[in-house]
C-alpha cells in the first residue's frame, strides 16, 4: 500500500508551519496540501467566532470531513489518525475506547458544537461551496471499506517521543519556548489555534497549561504540586497581540469587538468580579481571586517579521 499524506492549509498558517511541512515531505510519501476558498473560510470563521466564540471551528470541520471525502474520491480505505482526542484529553468513556473514528462520534464532539457544515448553507454560501467539508456519504465510505484508525491504540501516544522522531526528519520546535502550554513543539502551524485554546480559559477556567500538565502527571513526569505552580503562572496567558490583530483582519472585525466577544463567553458561574471590576476565577485550583491580568505571549523578532 502506497502511503499518502494530506494536510489542510489554514489561512493563518505560520512560517514555522510552512517550514515544518518539509519534514513531512522528507519522510518519503506523496503529499496533498488542500486549500478551500478563502472567502468561504473567512465567512464561516466570522460567523462561528461570533456564534460560538471559536476561532478554529472551520479548521476542525475540515479536518474531520475533508479527509473521508478525499478518501472516497481517491478510493483509499485505510486512513490513520494520531491520538483519539477523547482518550488523550478527556471525554465520554465509550468514545475514548473506540479503535476507529466514526461519524456519530465526530458529530457529537463538542469541538464541532453539533453544528455540521450543512447548517451554514445560505444565500451567500452554496452547497457546492461547502462540498469539501460536508459530512461524508456513509454508503460510499462502506463501498471503499473505509477504516479510520488511531495510531495511539497501537503504541503509547507521547508528544515528547513523537517530537524526537519528527526532529530526525527536520521538524523544528519553537526556539523561544511554548507558544501556548508546556510543549515547544505544539500548536506551531496556525495562529488561530492559539486563540482557540485561550477561549477555553474564558469558557471553562483552564487553558493549554492545564491540558499539558495533566498529561505530564499521567505520564509521571510532573508532580501535581509543580503542575499547579505552572498553571498559576501561565494558564491565563493571552495569545500574541499580533495573532489577535491578524485574526481580526482576517474576519474584518475590530480588536475592541474581539474582546467584547471574548468577555461574552466568560462562564459567569466560575468568573466573578471584585470591587475594582476585575475578573477572577472563583475557587481556582491555583489560587482564589487571582486577577486575570496575564500578559500576552511575546513573539520573537523573526516571528514578527514574518507577519509584516
Amino acid at each position: 500500500m502506497r502511503p499518502l499524506a494530506i494536510t489542510w492549509k489554514t489561512l493563518a498558517r505560520t512560517k514555522q508551519g510552512d517550514d515544518n511541512l518539509n519534514a513531512l515531505k522528507n519522510i518519503g510519501v506523496d503529499h496533498i496540501d488542500f486549500t478551500i476558498n478563502p472567502k468561504i473560510i473567512n465567512e464561516i470563521t466570522k460567523k462561528s467566532f461570533l456564534k460560538f466564540g471559536d476561532s478554529s471551528y472551520i479548521d476542525h470541520l475540515c479536518i474531520y470531513n475533508l479527509i473521508p471525502n478525499l478518501a472516497i474520491k481517491l478510493n483509499i480505505g485505510l486512513v490513520t489518525w494520531g491520538e483519539n482526542p477523547y482518550f488523550e484529553y478527556g471525554g465520554k468513556t465509550k468514545n475514548s475506547s473506540e479503535r476507529t473514528q466514526n461519524s456519530k462520534m465526530i458529530n457529537n464532539h463538542n469541538i464541532l458544537k453539533n453544528h455540521m457544515a450543512e447548517k451554514w448553507i445560505s444565500k451567500k454560501i452554496s452547497k457546492r461551496d461547502m462540498s469539501s467539508f460536508l459530512a461524508p456519504n456513509e454508503k460510499k465510505l462502506k463501498s471503499i471499506k473505509y477504516e479510520p484508525i488511531y495510531l495511539g491504540y497501537y503504541f503509547p501516544w507521547d508528544i515528547k517521543r513523537n517530537y524526537r522522531i519528527a526532529r530526525k526528519v527536520g521538524f523544528k520546535s519553537r526556539e523561544s519556548g511554548p507558544i501556548m502550554g508546556l510543549y515547544s513543539e505544539s500548536d506551531l502551524d496556525c495562529m488561530n489555534i492559539v486563540i482557540h485554546h485561550y477561549f477555553k480559559w474564558l469558557k471553562f477556567g483552564f487553558n493549554r497549561v492545564t491540558d499539558n500538565a495533566s498529561n505530564e502527571i499521567r505520564k509521571k513526569r510532573l508532580t501535581r504540586k509543580k503542575a499547579i505552580q505552572l498553571i498559576r503562572k501561565y494558564d491565563g496567558i493571552k495569545p500574541p497581540k499580533e495573532y489577535i490583530q491578524n485574526f481580526c483582519k482576517q474576519i474584518k472585525i475590530t480588536e475592541r469587538k474581539f474582546w467584547e466577544v471574548a468577555n461574552k463567553f466568560r462562564d459567569k458561574k466560575i468568573w466573578k468580579k471584585n470591587k475594582r471590576n476585575q475578573w477572577y476565577i472563583h475557587n481556582w485550583i491555583a489560587g482564589d481571586k487571582k486577577i486575570d491580568k496575564f500578559p500576552n505571549i511575546e513573539l520573537s523578532k523573526k516571528e514578527k517579521n514574518y507577519l509584516q
